[in-house]
């Protein structure tokens, strides 16, 4: 199916919204960012302008860090 010739339902794009865990204004507009956007606090907001800053190599090792944080939180 080809989104960009569609005309998905509010409840449709929310749906993909919840299920994929993707930004609503992505699914919109095709851009991530949104004035006013918020963020959990200000350790977020700076990890994530670090991270759009980064190379596609040192991003891919970032989300290894972060996978790797996660699995040994779950074994402790």
């Amino acid at each position: 199916m080809k989104w960009e010739n569609s005309n998905p339902s509010a409840e449709t794009l929310i749906s993909i919204r919840v299920r994929y865990n993707v930004n609503l204004n992505w699914l919109l507009t095709g851009n991530a960012t949104e004035a006013g956007a918020t963020y959990e606090d200000n350790r977020e907001e700076q990890m994530l302008k670090g991270y759009r800053s980064l190379n596609d190599k040192d991003k891919i090792e970032i989300i290894e860090i972060i996978q790797l944080k996660n699995r040994l939180k779950s074994t402790v």
